[in-house]
């Protein structure tokens, strides 16, 4: 409705203020980014990342969200610039080896993506996100038993997360292991409820 929209845009009006108050920090061109991008306002989202990064080189996620709007975009060439600047000052980040990964596979190049997912799983190694999609690369390859015993001694060392039970499951069943899409199939359930 009208006053719905009119309440949206005042309180939007009221965050922006606050955010752009921040530009101290880079959460402030960050958090401005991710709004204008969510309400369609992708070249002032664009806009804002570049700033940060300018201002915040060591910022990854600015890196990061700057990719995924240019890979939304079908902009594959500037996924790669961002992910290559990022990877210069931060060559360390998970994020960017991921994302890195992730482009190479999209251009036809699974060796290079995962050794990049490989990396990506090194550098974070208690982050489901990454080990799940190095698993996954590795399933995909033909590592099926490794990536599963991957993701198995990910729920030992680090607990319970839903996409690593998820990518149990989906292996365990995918590998014929039925007992074993079983008994995670229940860890599911019983901690998340599905």
């Amino acid at each position: 409705s009208e006053k719905d929209r009119e309440q949206f845009r005042k309180v939007m009006g009221e965050y922006m203020v606050v955010q752009e108050q921040m530009s101290h920090r880079p959460e402030g061109f960050f958090n401005r980014a991710i709004l204008f991008s969510a309400t369609g306002g992708n070249e002032v989202a664009e806009g804002l990342y570049k700033d940060c990064i300018r201002r915040f080189p060591d910022f990854v996620p600015a890196y990061s969200n700057l990719t995924d709007l240019y890979r939304q975009q079908g902009r594959e060439d500037e996924v790669k610039k961002i992910t290559d600047m990022g990877l210069r000052c931060q060559p360390k980040s998970a994020y960017l080896h991921y994302s890195l990964g992730l482009w190479h596979i999209r251009q036809q190049d699974n060796i290079k993506g995962l050794n990049e997912l490989k990396l990506a799983a090194q550098y974070a190694p208690a982050d489901a996100q990454m080990q799940y999609g190095y698993a996954i690369g590795l399933f995909s390859g033909g590592e099926q038993k490794k990536a599963l015993q991957m993701l198995e001694d990910f729920v030992g060392k680090y607990g319970n997360r839903s996409l690593i039970l998820d990518g149990i499951i989906s292996m365990s069943q995918d590998l014929g292991q039925a007992d074993k899409a079983a008994k995670y199939s229940s860890i599911r359930k019983e901690v998340f409820g599905y």
